[in-house]
């Protein structure tokens, strides 16, 4: 290796790690506790070429993150709720809840009634007006795809683009 080059090398290798140790430089102790936390949680990478992390490869080795927890009453509230409703399996291997099982002896659940079927179909038929849906295979509603042809009917309606974007939301994807 040549003298020039053996020197520029060196130069670099020292302003590389000049830069890379002084913005915001941690102090052994700090890498080092850094260093066991990674360990307890598992945020180390595993041996071997798979590049997972420790705790994916063995997720039962290492603790679950400790999130908000239920109260003793709260839970309490919950067994005696689902008790009063049923919702508990029922003995056997079934699978099923104690109210599928006797559903005379819990009450029946409640279904609130929707539109009806005259009232589904008058919004179509609005929709379809003002060209705000069915929305087609491109993801874009009629008037999005053609906004001069429903310009009129929909000023004549009062809709605006607001309108429009909150039918898009209210709209399933497909």
């Amino acid at each position: 290796m040549n003298p020039t080059r053996s020197i520029s090398i060196a130069v670099l290798l020292a302003l590389f790690t000049a830069s890379a140790f002084s913005d915001g430089a941690k102090t052994r102790a700090q890498v080092r506790a850094e260093l066991a936390e990674a360990r307890r949680t598992g945020n180390i990478i595993g041996a071997g070429e798979a590049g997972v992390e420790l705790n994916a490869l063995f997720p039962s080795a290492y603790p679950a993150p400790v999130g908000p927890t239920k109260t003793r009453a709260e839970v309490v509230e919950e067994l005696a709720e689902a008790r009063r409703d049923g919702d508990i399996l029922a003995s056997g291997e079934s699978g099923e809840m104690l109210n599928e099982v006797h559903p005379q002896l819990y009450p029946a659940p409640i279904h609130l009634a929707g539109p009806s079927r005259a009232e589904v179909r008058a919004e179509l038929a609005e929709a379809r007006l003002l060209g705000d849906g069915p929305i087609g295979e491109d993801g874009l509603t009629p008037a999005e795809r053609h906004p001069l042809q429903y310009a009129k009917v929909r000023a004549a309606h009062g809709a605006d683009d607001e309108h429009l974007a909150s039918s898009r939301a209210a709209a399933p994807a497909r």
